[in-house]
């Protein structure tokens, strides 16, 4: 019990002997971890693969985002030529084949007036048509003002890319292309696909008005599938969706005519932005994540809009993915500067602590006190010195909604990293305290 007591009392009076340069080296240490553990992460990849990221053919895909906060891409759209910029990025992204974007979400459904539906479904039953979820007709906006009694219709939303990879065939009329996919004015048609059931009810060019949040888009039938087409679910992994008694939207509309008026324009910068939120790039063979996303980067600024990320890549890229090459190489720097500073002034506050102690602890030695009990109070001192890193790192690399992710591996290499200046400290300590030299006290005193 005295022995715990000594090292206790010793580690108290050391520690408050210089609390203030351990107090700065507690800051230092945090600031310096934590950074370096980010740049690490940004050099080396170190990152967690999101569960929105999926594999095709043996590929990884990455998962895109252009922006949770859809406010950030609107600011930008207060102006017809501001909505076109973001709507051109976007399609820059889509349409880049060394890019290879896939988007689709199979579980949207298409919302329609009640009305509209009766004019083509007449006396047939269409619950086999309607959405799992509201298998019913329900009261319901319609667009941003109207209300009324809407039907909830299935539907799959995909790009060219998605349409043209997972080869599904058209029995009448024709499918998606390039060419009907590019729209002369924001108010023209919007070209889908409906499935075999469909036979019947829909013919080729029949047009409806189909509502997707606050905007409504007419739209045009332009084919129907053959019977057993399907879509497979790769996100969720719940198996094929046959697309029978589905809607097949498309994302990704261009528009090659000249707008006017910004009211009609702001649908497809909405539209563009939805795409987003469900697009996967293929993994580069010839370049790296870094590459790529400089590559979004410097187009998003031709186009002087937001950048999109890609969620796939390491908490360093994520979170300084709108600095420039040259930004983040000082922050490295910078970075590494700080880290060596910290490690000089942590030695050479236990080095002056030692060398001012050194005939203290020679009496303690002469008086039966052990070396290893003045070893434990010293390291106290340095885990406690270096427990603001630990708890830090802890809080910030794991919560999600500061990064947008889930990065364990960074989180274990500032563990790592922590841990490793931890034995670094014990060892330093052991070599000067090895120094002691009781005799040469004992002749000093005599």
């Amino acid at each position: 019990m005295k022995k715990i007591k000594f090292i206790i009392e010793e580690f108290l009076r050391s520690f408050r002997k210089s609390l203030f340069k351990n107090l700065l080296i507690m800051v230092m240490f945090t600031i310096s971890f934590i950074m370096t553990a980010i740049m690490c992460s940004y050099y080396l990849d170190l990152h967690e693969r999101y569960g929105n990221d999926m594999y095709i053919d043996n590929s990884q895909y990455y998962n895109l985002s252009y922006s949770d906060d859809a406010a950030e891409i609107f600011n930008h759209c207060n102006t017809v030529n501001g909505c076109m910029n973001v709507i051109n990025y976007c399609r820059e992204i889509q349409e880049n084949e060394e890019y290879d974007v896939v988007a689709m979400d199979i579980d949207q459904p298409n919302v329609v007036r009640e009305a509209d539906a009766e004019k083509y479904f007449g006396s047939k039953d269409y619950k086999n048509f309607l959405d799992k979820n509201n298998p019913e007709p329900i009261p319901g906006y319609f667009g941003a003002d109207e209300t009324g009694i809407v039907l909830e219709l299935k539907a799959c939303e995909v790009n060219l890319n998605a349409y043209n990879m997972f080869g599904l065939k058209i029995e009448e009329g024709e499918g998606f292309t390039k060419d009907n996919l590019t729209i002369k004015s924001p108010s023209d048609d919007i070209p889908i696909i409906v499935g075999n059931e469909y036979k019947g009810i829909f013919d080729i060019g029949d047009r409806i008005e189909i509502a997707a949040s606050e905007y409504i888009f007419p739209c045009k039938v332009i084919g129907i599938l053959k019977k057993g087409e399907i879509l497979p679910d790769i996100e969720s992994k719940s198996g094929d969706r046959k697309l029978d008694y589905y809607m097949l939207f498309p994302f990704g509309i261009n528009i090659s005519g000249n707008v006017t008026e910004l009211k009609e324009i702001e649908k497809y910068v909405f539209w563009n932005w939805f795409e987003m939120l469900f697009s996967h790039m293929k993994a580069p063979k010839d370049k790296s994540l870094h590459d790529v996303t400089y590559e979004l980067q410097d187009a998003a600024k031709e186009f002087g809009v937001p950048a999109v990320s890609i969620s796939g890549t390491s908490l360093g890229m994520y979170l300084l993915r709108k600095e420039s090459a040259d930004s983040v190489r000082i922050i490295l720097i910078l970075t590494i500067i700080l880290m060596c500073y910290t490690l000089y002034g942590a030695f050479v506050i236990f080095y002056d602590k030692i060398q001012d102690n050194m005939k203290t602890y020679g009496i303690y030695m002469m008086n039966g006190c052990s070396l290893g009990m003045i070893l434990v109070s010293y390291f106290i001192e340095i885990a406690i010195v270096l427990l603001p890193s630990v708890l830090c790192s802890s809080y910030l690399f794991t919560k999600e909604d500061l990064w947008g992710g889930s990065p364990e591996m960074v989180l274990r290499l500032a563990y790592y990293m922590i841990g490793g200046m931890f034995i670094i400290g014990i060892f330093y300590i052991v070599f000067l305290l090895k120094r002691i030299d009781t005799e040469h006290l004992i002749r000093q005193k005599e």
